[in-house]
């Protein structure tokens, strides 16, 4: 039986968004007998409750070299300052944080590696074991989950992350340079945007493939047929500013048909001009995260769902929207520019693009969907990671 090691920070239990990706590439792993084991760290949540179905786990956790010194200094002090600087600037050379693994309790006997998250420390584990493995044909493989894994690897989707400033800059190509160090023994890199995927060649200059392997759902899909007006209209999960001008054409047209719109999420992380429309209008309406019951049912009562577009960035394609299309109602996009949500939503036809110049049936055409369930389930998890194992026994590697 050959042998598969997924290196992830997050996995079940854990309910994060991050968790689900690995998970599903495990279980795709020992459905096609590969003897599986996930290393990952430790304390993780435990809200989330699967079948492990033999896969074993390998639990680490990380040390923070600076955090028992800073909290015996005041954040005011001269030496917590120092000793902040000092992180800010030591952090890409991996000073900062460093995960406590017994490399030699590893085995070296893997057939597939496969490092999914941040690139400057699941990435440098699946080195680092890759390295000690005895079988010259290994498959090493490294998983760009999403945008927040890509903060070197921007390409033309400038994101900025943090403040742009000199030591930004001077941490950013630190960063670039250990990310290219990296994928030097890498057999091929999966991320989950074509955006992402040219972006990841520019970075390494086409000098390793890169496969698409989209996120996606688990669920069969099941059609909800519309027989009512749609009024109850429903957006989950975390909400950027650079999502604040789609929504601000939205908000009249939410306010002429009386529909309501709720948010849930992090309410101390939303823009302040969201938390204004909640208090200036009844029709929009902000629940911070709320028990999973409740959740459900608001989406069993909700008639559409609402995704927006991310200004300027159009590659990304947040988790949200295979949820959505997993519930089988119609889904309505704000994007003032061409953007992957929209290209998905129009292949797969389950919803319509806002456009504020066609909106005087937008309502009525919404219902009148039919969504191609044959496109949908493309996004199918289990479709996503069968393109993943196809691809891991179809490489060949040079043992030369």
């Amino acid at each position: 039986m050959k042998r598969a090691l997924i290196i992830a920070d997050q996995f079940p239990p854990s309910a994060l968004v991050s968790s689900k990706r690995p998970y599903f590439f495990a279980k795709s792993f020992t459905e096609n007998n590969y003897k599986v084991d996930v290393l990952t760290q430790k304390n993780r949540n435990k809200e989330w409750s699967v079948d492990l179905n033999g896969i074993n786990i390998i639990e680490y956790n990380y040390q923070y070299i600076f955090n028992n010194i800073l909290q015996f200094q005041s954040r005011t002090s001269i030496w917590a300052k120092i000793l902040r600087f000092s992180s800010f600037l030591l952090y890409p050379l991996g000073y900062v944080k460093s995960p406590l693994i017994n490399y030699s309790k590893i085995s070296n006997e893997y057939d597939v590696i496969l490092a999914s998250g941040d690139p400057w420390y699941v990435f440098e584990i699946g080195n680092k074991i890759y390295k000690q493995q005895k079988k010259r044909t290994v498959k090493l493989i490294f998983d760009y989950r999403d945008i927040m894994t890509q903060k070197s690897n921007i390409g033309n989707e400038k994101i900025t992350y943090g403040v742009s400033s000199p030591l930004n800059h001077f941490k950013t190509f630190w960063l670039n340079l250990k990310e290219k160090r990296l994928i030097k023994n890498v057999s091929f890199i999966s991320t989950v945007t074509p955006v992402f995927a040219e972006n990841i060649k520019q970075m390494i200059n086409n000098k390793k493939e890169v496969l698409v392997v989209y996120n996606g759902f688990e669920k069969k899909v099941r059609l909800v047929k519309q027989n009512k007006p749609i009024k109850q209209i429903l957006f989950i999960g975390s909400f950027f500013e650079s999502q604040m001008s789609n929504l601000d054409l939205f908000i009249p047209f939410v306010i002429e048909n009386n529909l309501i719109v709720t948010f849930v999420g992090i309410k101390k992380n939303y823009p302040s001009k969201l938390l204004n429309y909640s208090k200036k209008y009844q029709n929009i309406i902000i629940k911070d995260f709320i028990p999973k019951k409740e959740l459900s049912e608001l989406t069993n009562n909700t008639d559409a769902f609402l995704t927006l577009g991310y200004h300027g960035r159009s590659g990304i394609l947040p988790v949200k929207l295979y949820e959505y299309m997993e519930c089988g109602k119609p889904i309505i996009h704000i994007s003032q520019e061409k953007d992957i949500i929209s290209e998905i939503i129009k292949k797969c036809n389950c919803g319509l693009i806002f456009n504020d110049e066609e909106k005087n049936n937008f309502l009525q055409n919404l219902i009148k969907l039919n969504p191609k369930i044959s496109e949908i389930d493309f996004y199918k998890f289990n479709n996503q990671t069968g393109i993943l194992i196809n691809h891991i026994e179809n490489f060949k590697i040079n043992e030369l």
